[in-house]
């Protein structure tokens, strides 16, 4: 499903969308302090982001709705918020890539809600897809670390000189595993966002261990095609963790 297509546009049907995702967003997990955002990979401020929007639309709507209060102020509103959600999920430099990764990470009816297509499998093989994505690669290479917060640079083994994607690409998604091993497995990874103007910066979130534990954070990228396909994996960043 083309981008465009994934958030409603038309009023009641933005709205309705909005309290749907952003209920099944906040669902409380086992243990109870886990919220369903979580395994998607969002963030703690992204998820707060997305209830924002919400709380947004219900008040704006319940202006909308009543031909006693509803005017070309409120119409206008309405149309900057939907436009405002879009960005801040599509936008080809800024996005956050939410609904991204819901496709990779979530379920069946996750994807349902979202209204998006699930995202094959990371450990099949990538589909090649129109543009350059087949044959073009991200590369990593770490930042900085501040606070606790991997910052990394993204770039293309064949266009060192640029940040920009290759052609046919919409995104460059990030994974993550913090563990003590290097994962066997793409599934041992986990989507966290993705890249914006080169640019990621990652708040990990690590398992329960042994003060002391030594773990590392693995890292690799892959591109995003506008057809949701996957590329090539970029090569392994491995970043020190000290717990």
């Amino acid at each position: 499903m083309a981008e465009s297509q994934r958030i409603p546009r038309k009023v009641a049907l933005f709205v309705a969308y909005m309290v749907l995702t952003c209920r099944i967003q906040l669902t409380i997990l086992t243990p109870p302090s886990t919220k369903r955002y979580t395994l998607w990979g969002w963030t703690e401020e992204q998820s707060d982001a997305w209830v924002e929007f919400t709380a947004e639309a219900e008040s704006l709507y319940e202006l909308y709705s009543d031909p006693d209060q509803v005017n070309r102020a409120v119409r206008t509103k309405m149309k900057k918020l939907i436009k405002k959600v879009i960005k801040y999920d599509h936008d080809p430099e800024e996005g956050n890539s939410l609904l991204d990764m819901v496709a990779l990470n979530g379920t069946v009816d996750d994807c349902i809600s979202f209204n998006i297509k699930r995202a094959k499998s990371l450990a099949k093989k990538p589909v090649h897809s129109s543009g350059d994505v087949s044959t073009q690669i991200p590369r990593l290479g770490l930042k900085k670390i501040v606070k606790g917060i991997h910052v990394i640079d993204v770039d293309n083994t064949n266009m060192p000189d640029t940040k920009a994607r290759p052609r046919g690409t919409i995104a460059t998604m990030m994974f993550c595993c913090v563990a003590q091993e290097a994962p066997t497995s793409y599934d041992q990874y986990v989507c966290v966002g993705g890249a914006i103007r080169g640019r990621f910066a990652n708040e990990l979130k690590l398992p329960v261990v042994t003060p002391g534990t030594k773990l590392n954070a693995y890292y690799i990228a892959r591109y995003l095609t506008a057809k949701g396909k996957l590329g090539k994996e970029s090569n392994v960043l491995i970043v020190d963790v000290i717990v």
